[in-house]
C-alpha cells in the first residue's frame, strides 16, 4: 500500500496517507454535527481528498448549556439573522445515511478500538464532543478552538463582540502521550461589532475553510506564517451571571445603534494633505460629500496640470457604488464629481494607472465574480472593458505591483490575502503557490497602492478586525516569490482624527496623500 508521512514542512504530526487520502473519524455527539463540519467533509470526499471511515458518537457527553437569558437572546437573533441550511444548524449523521457507532461509555478504549478497526490516521472531534477524555486514543485528534480561553470557546463569538476584541479560530492537535495540544493554524477575523450569532456563524465559515486545508494531501498543503493571538485583556470567569450582563450590554448596544441610526448616518469623507510622511497627516483639508451620499477608495493622478482624484461614489438611494472624479486645478479650486464609470453592478477601489501609454483602471468588481481591467477611451468620463484578468473570484480591492520583471495581483477574498502573478499585464494570471498567504483581519485586505520608502516597499492594508474600515496598516514586504510572501508591520494611520471613526484606503501622489474618513453624520429632517 503506498503510504507518505506527513511529518513534513507543514508542521503536523505523522499521519499516513493511503490511496484514497487522509482515513478520517469523526466523533460527534447525540449524532449531530456542525454544518460547517459537515461541509468541509464533504467536499473533501468529493475531491478524494479524505475518506470518512469511521463516525462514532458519545450519547453521554455532557452538552454545553446556556443561561436562560442568553438562550433567549441567541434564539432571537438566530430568528433575525441566520437563513436557512446556515453554517449553524446542526446535521443529523444518521440521517444522511452514515453508518454510526454508538460509544456508551466514557472510556475511551472502546473507541480507540474502532480507531484501529478502522485504520484511522486522524480523528476529528466536533465542538459538543471535543472535551471528552480521549486519553487511550493512538491516533493524533484534531478540534476547532474559537477564541484563545475555553471561556470564549463555550460562547463563540460572544465575549469578542461584548469587548471589541479579535475573533480567532484554531484547529488543534493533540497527540497520543502528549501533554498539551499544539495550534496547526489560526484564522483572524472580522468581529461583527453588534451582533453575537452573526460573529459566531462568520467565525464557523471561517473554521470550514480552515478544515477543508488541512483536509488537502499533505503535498497539498501550504505553510503559512504562525499568528500571534493576544490573550483577553479582561479575565472572564464565563458563568452564568456574567453571561447574562453580557447580553444585558448586547441589547444595549443593539438599542444605541437604532437610535443612532435614526438621527444619523455613516458617511466617507475625503481628507487631502501635503505631508509626506505616510505614518501621520498633518493639516488635511476635509472635502465633503453631499449629504445623500458618501465618498471613498481616493486614488490619485496627475495630469494635465491638474489633480484628479478618483473615488467610489455611494449614492444611499441607489444602494450601489460607482466610480467618480473630483478634479483640482493648480490654484486648488475643486471641481465635480464627475461619472467616470457606471456598470450594473456594484463599483469600487478605482485603482488607475498608466502603462505603455494607455490610461488603465482595475476597478472593484466583486459583484461580478471576476477581475476587470479597463481603459480610457475619452479622459476622464469614457471608460471600457479592456480584458478580464481573472475570472470565476469574488476579489475585492485588487492592488497591481510590478517586481522582478512581474506582475502581481493582491486580492481580498474574504477576509483573507490571496495573490497572482503573471509576465504580462493581461495575463495570464496564476496563484501564488500560498494563497491564501495572509488569514488576518487586522491587515489581509488591500488599502492603496504598494509604493516605496526608501529601500522599502510597503503595502498598505486595511485593519477590519473588530470594525470594517477601522485604520490603515502599512506592511513592509520582506520576500515576494512565486512561492514565498513574508511582510512585518511598521506603522499605522491611527483613528480617531480630526473627529473620523475609520479610514481603510491611503494614496499618494508626490507630495500629496489623499486619504477617505468615516464620521458620523447628523441626519437632514
Amino acid at each position: 500500500m503506498n503510504q507518505q508521512d506527513a511529518n513534513s514542512s507543514d508542521g503536523s504530526t505523522c499521519i499516513k496517507r493511503h490511496n484514497a487520502g487522509l482515513r478520517l473519524a469523526l466523533l460527534t455527539a447525540k449524532r449531530r454535527c456542525p454544518r460547517w463540519i459537515w461541509q468541509a467533509l464533504q467536499s473533501a470526499l468529493a475531491q478524494q481528498c479524505a475518506e470518512l471511515v469511521l463516525v462514532a458518537d458519545v450519547s453521554h457527553a455532557a452538552q454545553h448549556s446556556y443561561p436562560w437569558m442568553v438562550e433567549k437572546y441567541a434564539a432571537w437573533e438566530r430568528r433575525r439573522y441566520l437563513a436557512a441550511h446556515g453554517p449553524l444548524q446542526a446535521i443529523d449523521v444518521v440521517a444522511t445515511g452514515k453508518s454510526l457507532i454508538p460509544l456508551n461509555s466514557s472510556d475511551s478504549t472502546e473507541l480507540a478500538a474502532h480507531l484501529t478497526i478502522s485504520r484511522a490516521d486522524v480523528l476529528l472531534a466536533t465542538p459538543d464532543a471535543d472535551h471528552v477524555k480521549l486519553d487511550g486514543v493512538a491516533v493524533p485528534v484534531w478540534s476547532v478552538q474559537f477564541g484563545t480561553s475555553p471561556h470564549q470557546h463555550r460562547f463563540p463569538g460572544l465575549w469578542e463582540v461584548v469587548h471589541r476584541s479579535l475573533s480567532s479560530v484554531s484547529l488543534v492537535e493533540t497527540v497520543p502521550a502528549s501533554a498539551s495540544p499544539h495550534i496547526l493554524e489560526s484564522i483572524v477575523a472580522r468581529t461583527d461589532p453588534r451582533s453575537w450569532i452573526r460573529n459566531q456563524a462568520a467565525l464557523a465559515e471561517k473554521a470550514s475553510d480552515l478544515l477543508r486545508r488541512w483536509l488537502l494531501p499533505v503535498a497539498a498543503r501550504k505553510k503559512r506564517p504562525s499568528l500571534e493571538l493576544p490573550a483577553l485583556t479582561n479575565p472572564l470567569h464565563g458563568d452564568g451571571s456574567e453571561a447574562n450582563l453580557a447580553i444585558l450590554r448586547l441589547l444595549s448596544r443593539f438599542a444605541k445603534h437604532a437610535i443612532g441610526s435614526y438621527l444619523s448616518v455613516e458617511q466617507w469623507q475625503l481628507a487631502v494633505d501635503s505631508s509626506p510622511d505616510f505614518s501621520r497627516l498633518a493639516n488635511p483639508q476635509v472635502v465633503t460629500p453631499p449629504a445623500d451620499r458618501f465618498w471613498c477608495d481616493p486614488f490619485l493622478l496627475e495630469k494635465d496640470g491638474a489633480l484628479h482624484v478618483f473615488i467610489e461614489e455611494y449614492p444611499y438611494r441607489s444602494g450601489k457604488g460607482h466610480i467618480a472624479v473630483l478634479s483640482r486645478s493648480s490654484s486648488g479650486e475643486w471641481s465635480g464629481p464627475v461619472t467616470a464609470l457606471d456598470k450594473p453592478y456594484h463599483l469600487s477601489y478605482p485603482f488607475v494607472f498608466e502603462h505603455e501609454g494607455e490610461l488603465l483602471m482595475l476597478p472593484e468588481t466583486t459583484a461580478a465574480g471576476r477581475v476587470e481591467l479597463c481603459r480610457c477611451v475619452r479622459f476622464p468620463d469614457q471608460w471600457e472593458l479592456d480584458t478580464v484578468l481573472i475570472d470565476n473570484i469574488a476579489g475585492a480591492d485588487g492592488t497591481l505591483w510590478y517586481q522582478d520583471e512581474r506582475w502581481w495581483l493582491f486580492l481580498d477574498v474574504r477576509d483573507e490575502l490571496c495573490i497572482f502573478y503573471a509576465d504580462s499585464l493581461r495575463g495570464p494570471w496564476l496563484p501564488h503557490r500560498l494563497n491564501p498567504v495572509k488569514s488576518d483581519a487586522r491587515s489581509s485586505r488591500p488599502a492603496g497602492r504598494i509604493f516605496r520608502n526608501g529601500e522599502d516597499v510597503v503595502r498598505p492594508a486595511q485593519d477590519c478586525s473588530v470594525q470594517y474600515g477601522r485604520e490603515v496598516v502599512f506592511n513592509k514586504i520582506t520576500r515576494l516569490g512565486v512561492s514565498d510572501f513574508e511582510e512585518l508591520e511598521i506603522g499605522r494611520l491611527h483613528t480617531p482624527w480630526n473627529g473620523s471613526t475609520g479610514c481603510h484606503t491611503f494614496n499618494q501622489a508626490g507630495n500629496i496623500t489623499v486619504v477617505d474618513r468615516l464620521i458620523q453624520r447628523r441626519k437632514r429632517r
